[in-house]
């Protein structure tokens, strides 16, 4: 009976690491990036072996000037993702990059990792998937994941990306700044609706520069020191307005 037992144990183990691995199986390609076809060719920063030279190069000052655009809006950031170009749509469904969006970050407790379509992407999605990275890396994985609402992190990624869909915002309203603030969580800011996450966005961009942008000598990096002291983020936000 123990033996039985045991041995449905482990083919409930077994089945339980086959089926993580099937719906996860672009995160061991991420972590084991090397033995799939890519090649570093600056420090964390790779690309599929079939890029010529040039693309290569290309990709390098690419990366080089959105943390120049980081840098000059927040001060010098402390993230050093893995950052991954790809340039055929084959490879980007192997790495869980969704159709038609040139840019998504994947932030782990190990490792943030940026995928980035090369026939897509520009400075702007870049340099905001970058701060998405930085804020995991002053923060650590729980403290972001259980602590900064989704509105906040996309806002401040989003001060960083002029897009045509994220400039030129008007002031954003009481019921709007209230309707985006309290979208918190990833499956409260989504949904299969693209105009409608587009609003999010641009709500959640104008929501951080209200609260935020009155107030120039309180930066970003400044307030996820406070936060992971142990200071709740929005009660710091209020008290810091206040001041």
């Amino acid at each position: 009976m123990k033996g039985k037992l045991i041995k449905s144990s482990l083919i409930v183990l077994l089945a339980g690491f086959l089926l993580v691995g099937y719906y996860y199986s672009y995160m061991i390609r991420l972590v084991f990036i090397d033995s799939f076809g890519f090649i570093e060719i600056a420090d964390e920063i790779y690309t599929q072996k079939k890029f010529s030279e040039k693309d290569q190069k290309k990709a390098i000052n690419l990366i080089s000037e959105a943390r120049q655009r980081v840098t000059d809006y927040y001060g010098e950031p402390l993230a050093n993702p893995k950052i991954l170009f790809v340039s055929d749509d084959e490879e980007a469904t192997k790495l869980n990059l969704p159709k038609g969006i040139p840019g998504v970050a994947y932030l782990t407790p190990w490792e943030s990792y940026i995928i980035l379509d090369a026939n897509k992407i520009g400075i702007d999605v870049v340099a905001h998937e970058l701060v998405h990275a930085e804020i995991l890396a002053r923060l650590g994985y729980l403290k972001r994941t259980m602590e900064i609402p989704t509105w906040f992190d996309e806002g401040a990624a989003l001060q960083v990306d002029f897009r045509h869909h994220y400039i030129d915002l008007p002031t954003i309203t009481s019921a709007e700044f209230f309707r985006v603030t309290a979208l918190d969580k990833p499956s409260k800011f989504w949904s299969d609706d693209a105009q409608q996450n587009i609003r999010n966005y641009q709500g959640a961009k104008a929501a951080y520069a209200k609260l935020l942008g009155q107030n120039s000598s309180v930066g970003l990096y400044y307030i996820l020191d406070k936060v992971k002291q142990g200071e709740d983020l929005l009660s710091l936000i209020d008290r810091l307005r206040q001041e």
